[in-house]
């Protein structure tokens, strides 16, 4: 009875296709035919639909937008401080390598050269005379010959400092000019103030506004008397050290003719291996002078540093220079009349925002004395990071310059792996050499970058 229950539940199971306890569970029902075909014609087309997404995706053409940029762009300013003498070349001029672009007034420098390399031919002869010495008539007609030379090397040093002092006294008298000029504008626009601004209790419109230009006035001419001030105390530095440089050569060329003076009052001078010492030891200090004058009278100008045309220059004969360029403002950028000038209040011939402590803020500039681009000129652009796995040396590009409505091809140069970063997104620069450059390229100039 039990057996014939058991075999009862199991054909209902594999009826049903459901199992009881210690029943077995039937296999299912194998597909029928028509529903096999629909289920491979479904996974088909969700295939071949991927496939077709993932080409699209793959052979999109990635275009982005770049700029014209020279290959190297050089930023030139006199090493030292000095006045501009001449200014040679001007924006858009092509120049030579090693061609002068610009002068500073060497007048000092060519004076101290000068006076070294009479110290050097001192020393040279008193060098001679000791390591031959003569007798006689003969080595005293040879220590006259030094004495003499000596005593134009303490003239020309002496020349040379003379010549410092007064450039020193004139530089200076003319900048103090300068300071007690601003401070008679600034005193007597104050003055103006007073009296017209403080003597209605109910100033009208006109007056009120009129009021406001002065007091701007006034806060330009403070800043106007702070950078005479500081050009003032910068030129008194300076010209003390061209006077103590010019003093110690004048001293070094009059212990020379000392010593020569002495040699010449011997009747039969010792020479030992120590003067002979002493005197290379003083021709080598000599010739150190030499070499470090000749160094300044070459950074007296600035030379091109390679072939290429010139993008800006700065300042006229007469300005003073110095490596950080020529002394200007931020203030003309923003004169009556600009965009800064027209979101600010007031009348103001510069920008100036207030200073906590009722001064003003602006600050003194600088613009490079010289500015080159030396070619070829290449394109960069920043690309996203989703894009720079693509990305490689060597890719071809093609390059559509706005401006010139061109069409030229490329070649990716460089990839610089310094990232620029923004809330949103990364990029990273591209450089891209240009296969062929158009005439009338100019840096600055946008260009759609296709990448192929």
């Amino acid at each position: 009875m039990a057996t014939r229950d058991r075999v009862r539940g199991m054909n209902a199971a594999f009826t049903t296709g459901q199992a009881g306890v210690g029943e077995m569970t039937p296999a299912k029902p194998p597909l029928r035919p028509m529903k096999l075909l629909v289920a491979v014609l479904v996974a088909g087309v969700t295939v071949g639909l991927g496939v077709f997404t993932y080409r699209a995706i793959a052979d999109r053409t990635a275009s982005f937008s770049g700029q014209i940029t020279p290959a190297h762009s050089y930023v030139l300013n006199f090493p030292n401080n000095g006045t501009l003498q001449a200014m040679n070349v001007r924006p858009g001029q092509h120049v030579r390598a090693g061609q002068v672009l610009a002068a500073e007034d060497s007048t000092v420098d060519q004076a101290n050269l000068k006076a070294a390399q009479a110290e050097v031919d001192a020393d040279t002869a008193a060098l001679a005379a000791d390591q031959n010495p003569q007798v006689g008539a003969a080595q005293q007609s040879q220590n006259q010959l030094d004495v003499t030379k000596a005593q134009q090397a303490v003239s020309t040093a002496q020349n040379s400092l003379t010549l410092a002092q007064n450039t020193a006294q004139n530089a200076i008298a003319a900048q103090s000019s300068v300071v007690s000029g601003k401070q008679s504008v600034l005193s007597a626009d104050s003055t103006r103030l007073t009296t017209v601004c403080t003597t209605s209790a109910t100033p009208t419109p006109d007056q009120q506004a009129s009021c406001a230009a002065m007091q701007s006035q006034i806060v330009k001419d403070q800043a106007d008397l702070a950078t005479a001030q500081a050009q003032l105390t910068a030129t008194q530095s300076g010209a003390k050290g061209e006077q103590a440089k010019d003093a110690a050569a004048l001293a070094a060329s009059q212990a020379t003719l000392a010593a020569a003076q002495n040699r010449a009052n011997q009747a039969a001078p010792p020479v030992t291996p120590a003067t002979i010492a002493q005197i290379q030891s003083d021709l080598a200090n000599a010739q150190a002078h030499v070499a470090a004058d000749q160094q300044l009278v070459r950074e007296d100008t600035i030379t091109a540093p390679a072939d290429g045309i010139v993008a800006d220059t700065a300042g006229a004969a007469g300005d003073v220079v110095g490596p950080n360029g020529v002394h200007g403002f931020n203030g003309p950028a923003a004169e009556s009349g600009t965009l800064s000038a027209q979101q600010a209040s007031g009348f103001q011939l510069f920008v100036q925002p207030a200073a906590p402590n009722g001064g003003s803020t602006q600050e003194s500039s600088f613009a490079p004395v010289v500015v080159l681009f030396a070619p070829p000129m290449t394109v960069t652009a920043q690309l996203p990071e989703e894009n720079m796995g693509g990305t490689h040396i060597g890719q071809s590009v093609t390059l559509d310059v706005t401006a010139l409505g061109r069409t030229v091809h490329g070649t990716v140069s460089q990839i610089l792996l310094a990232p620029a970063r923004v809330p949103t997104a990364t990029f990273y620069d591209v450089v891209i050499a240009m296969d062929d450059q158009p005439s009338g390229l100019l840096d600055g100039m946008t260009v759609q970058v296709t990448l192929n």
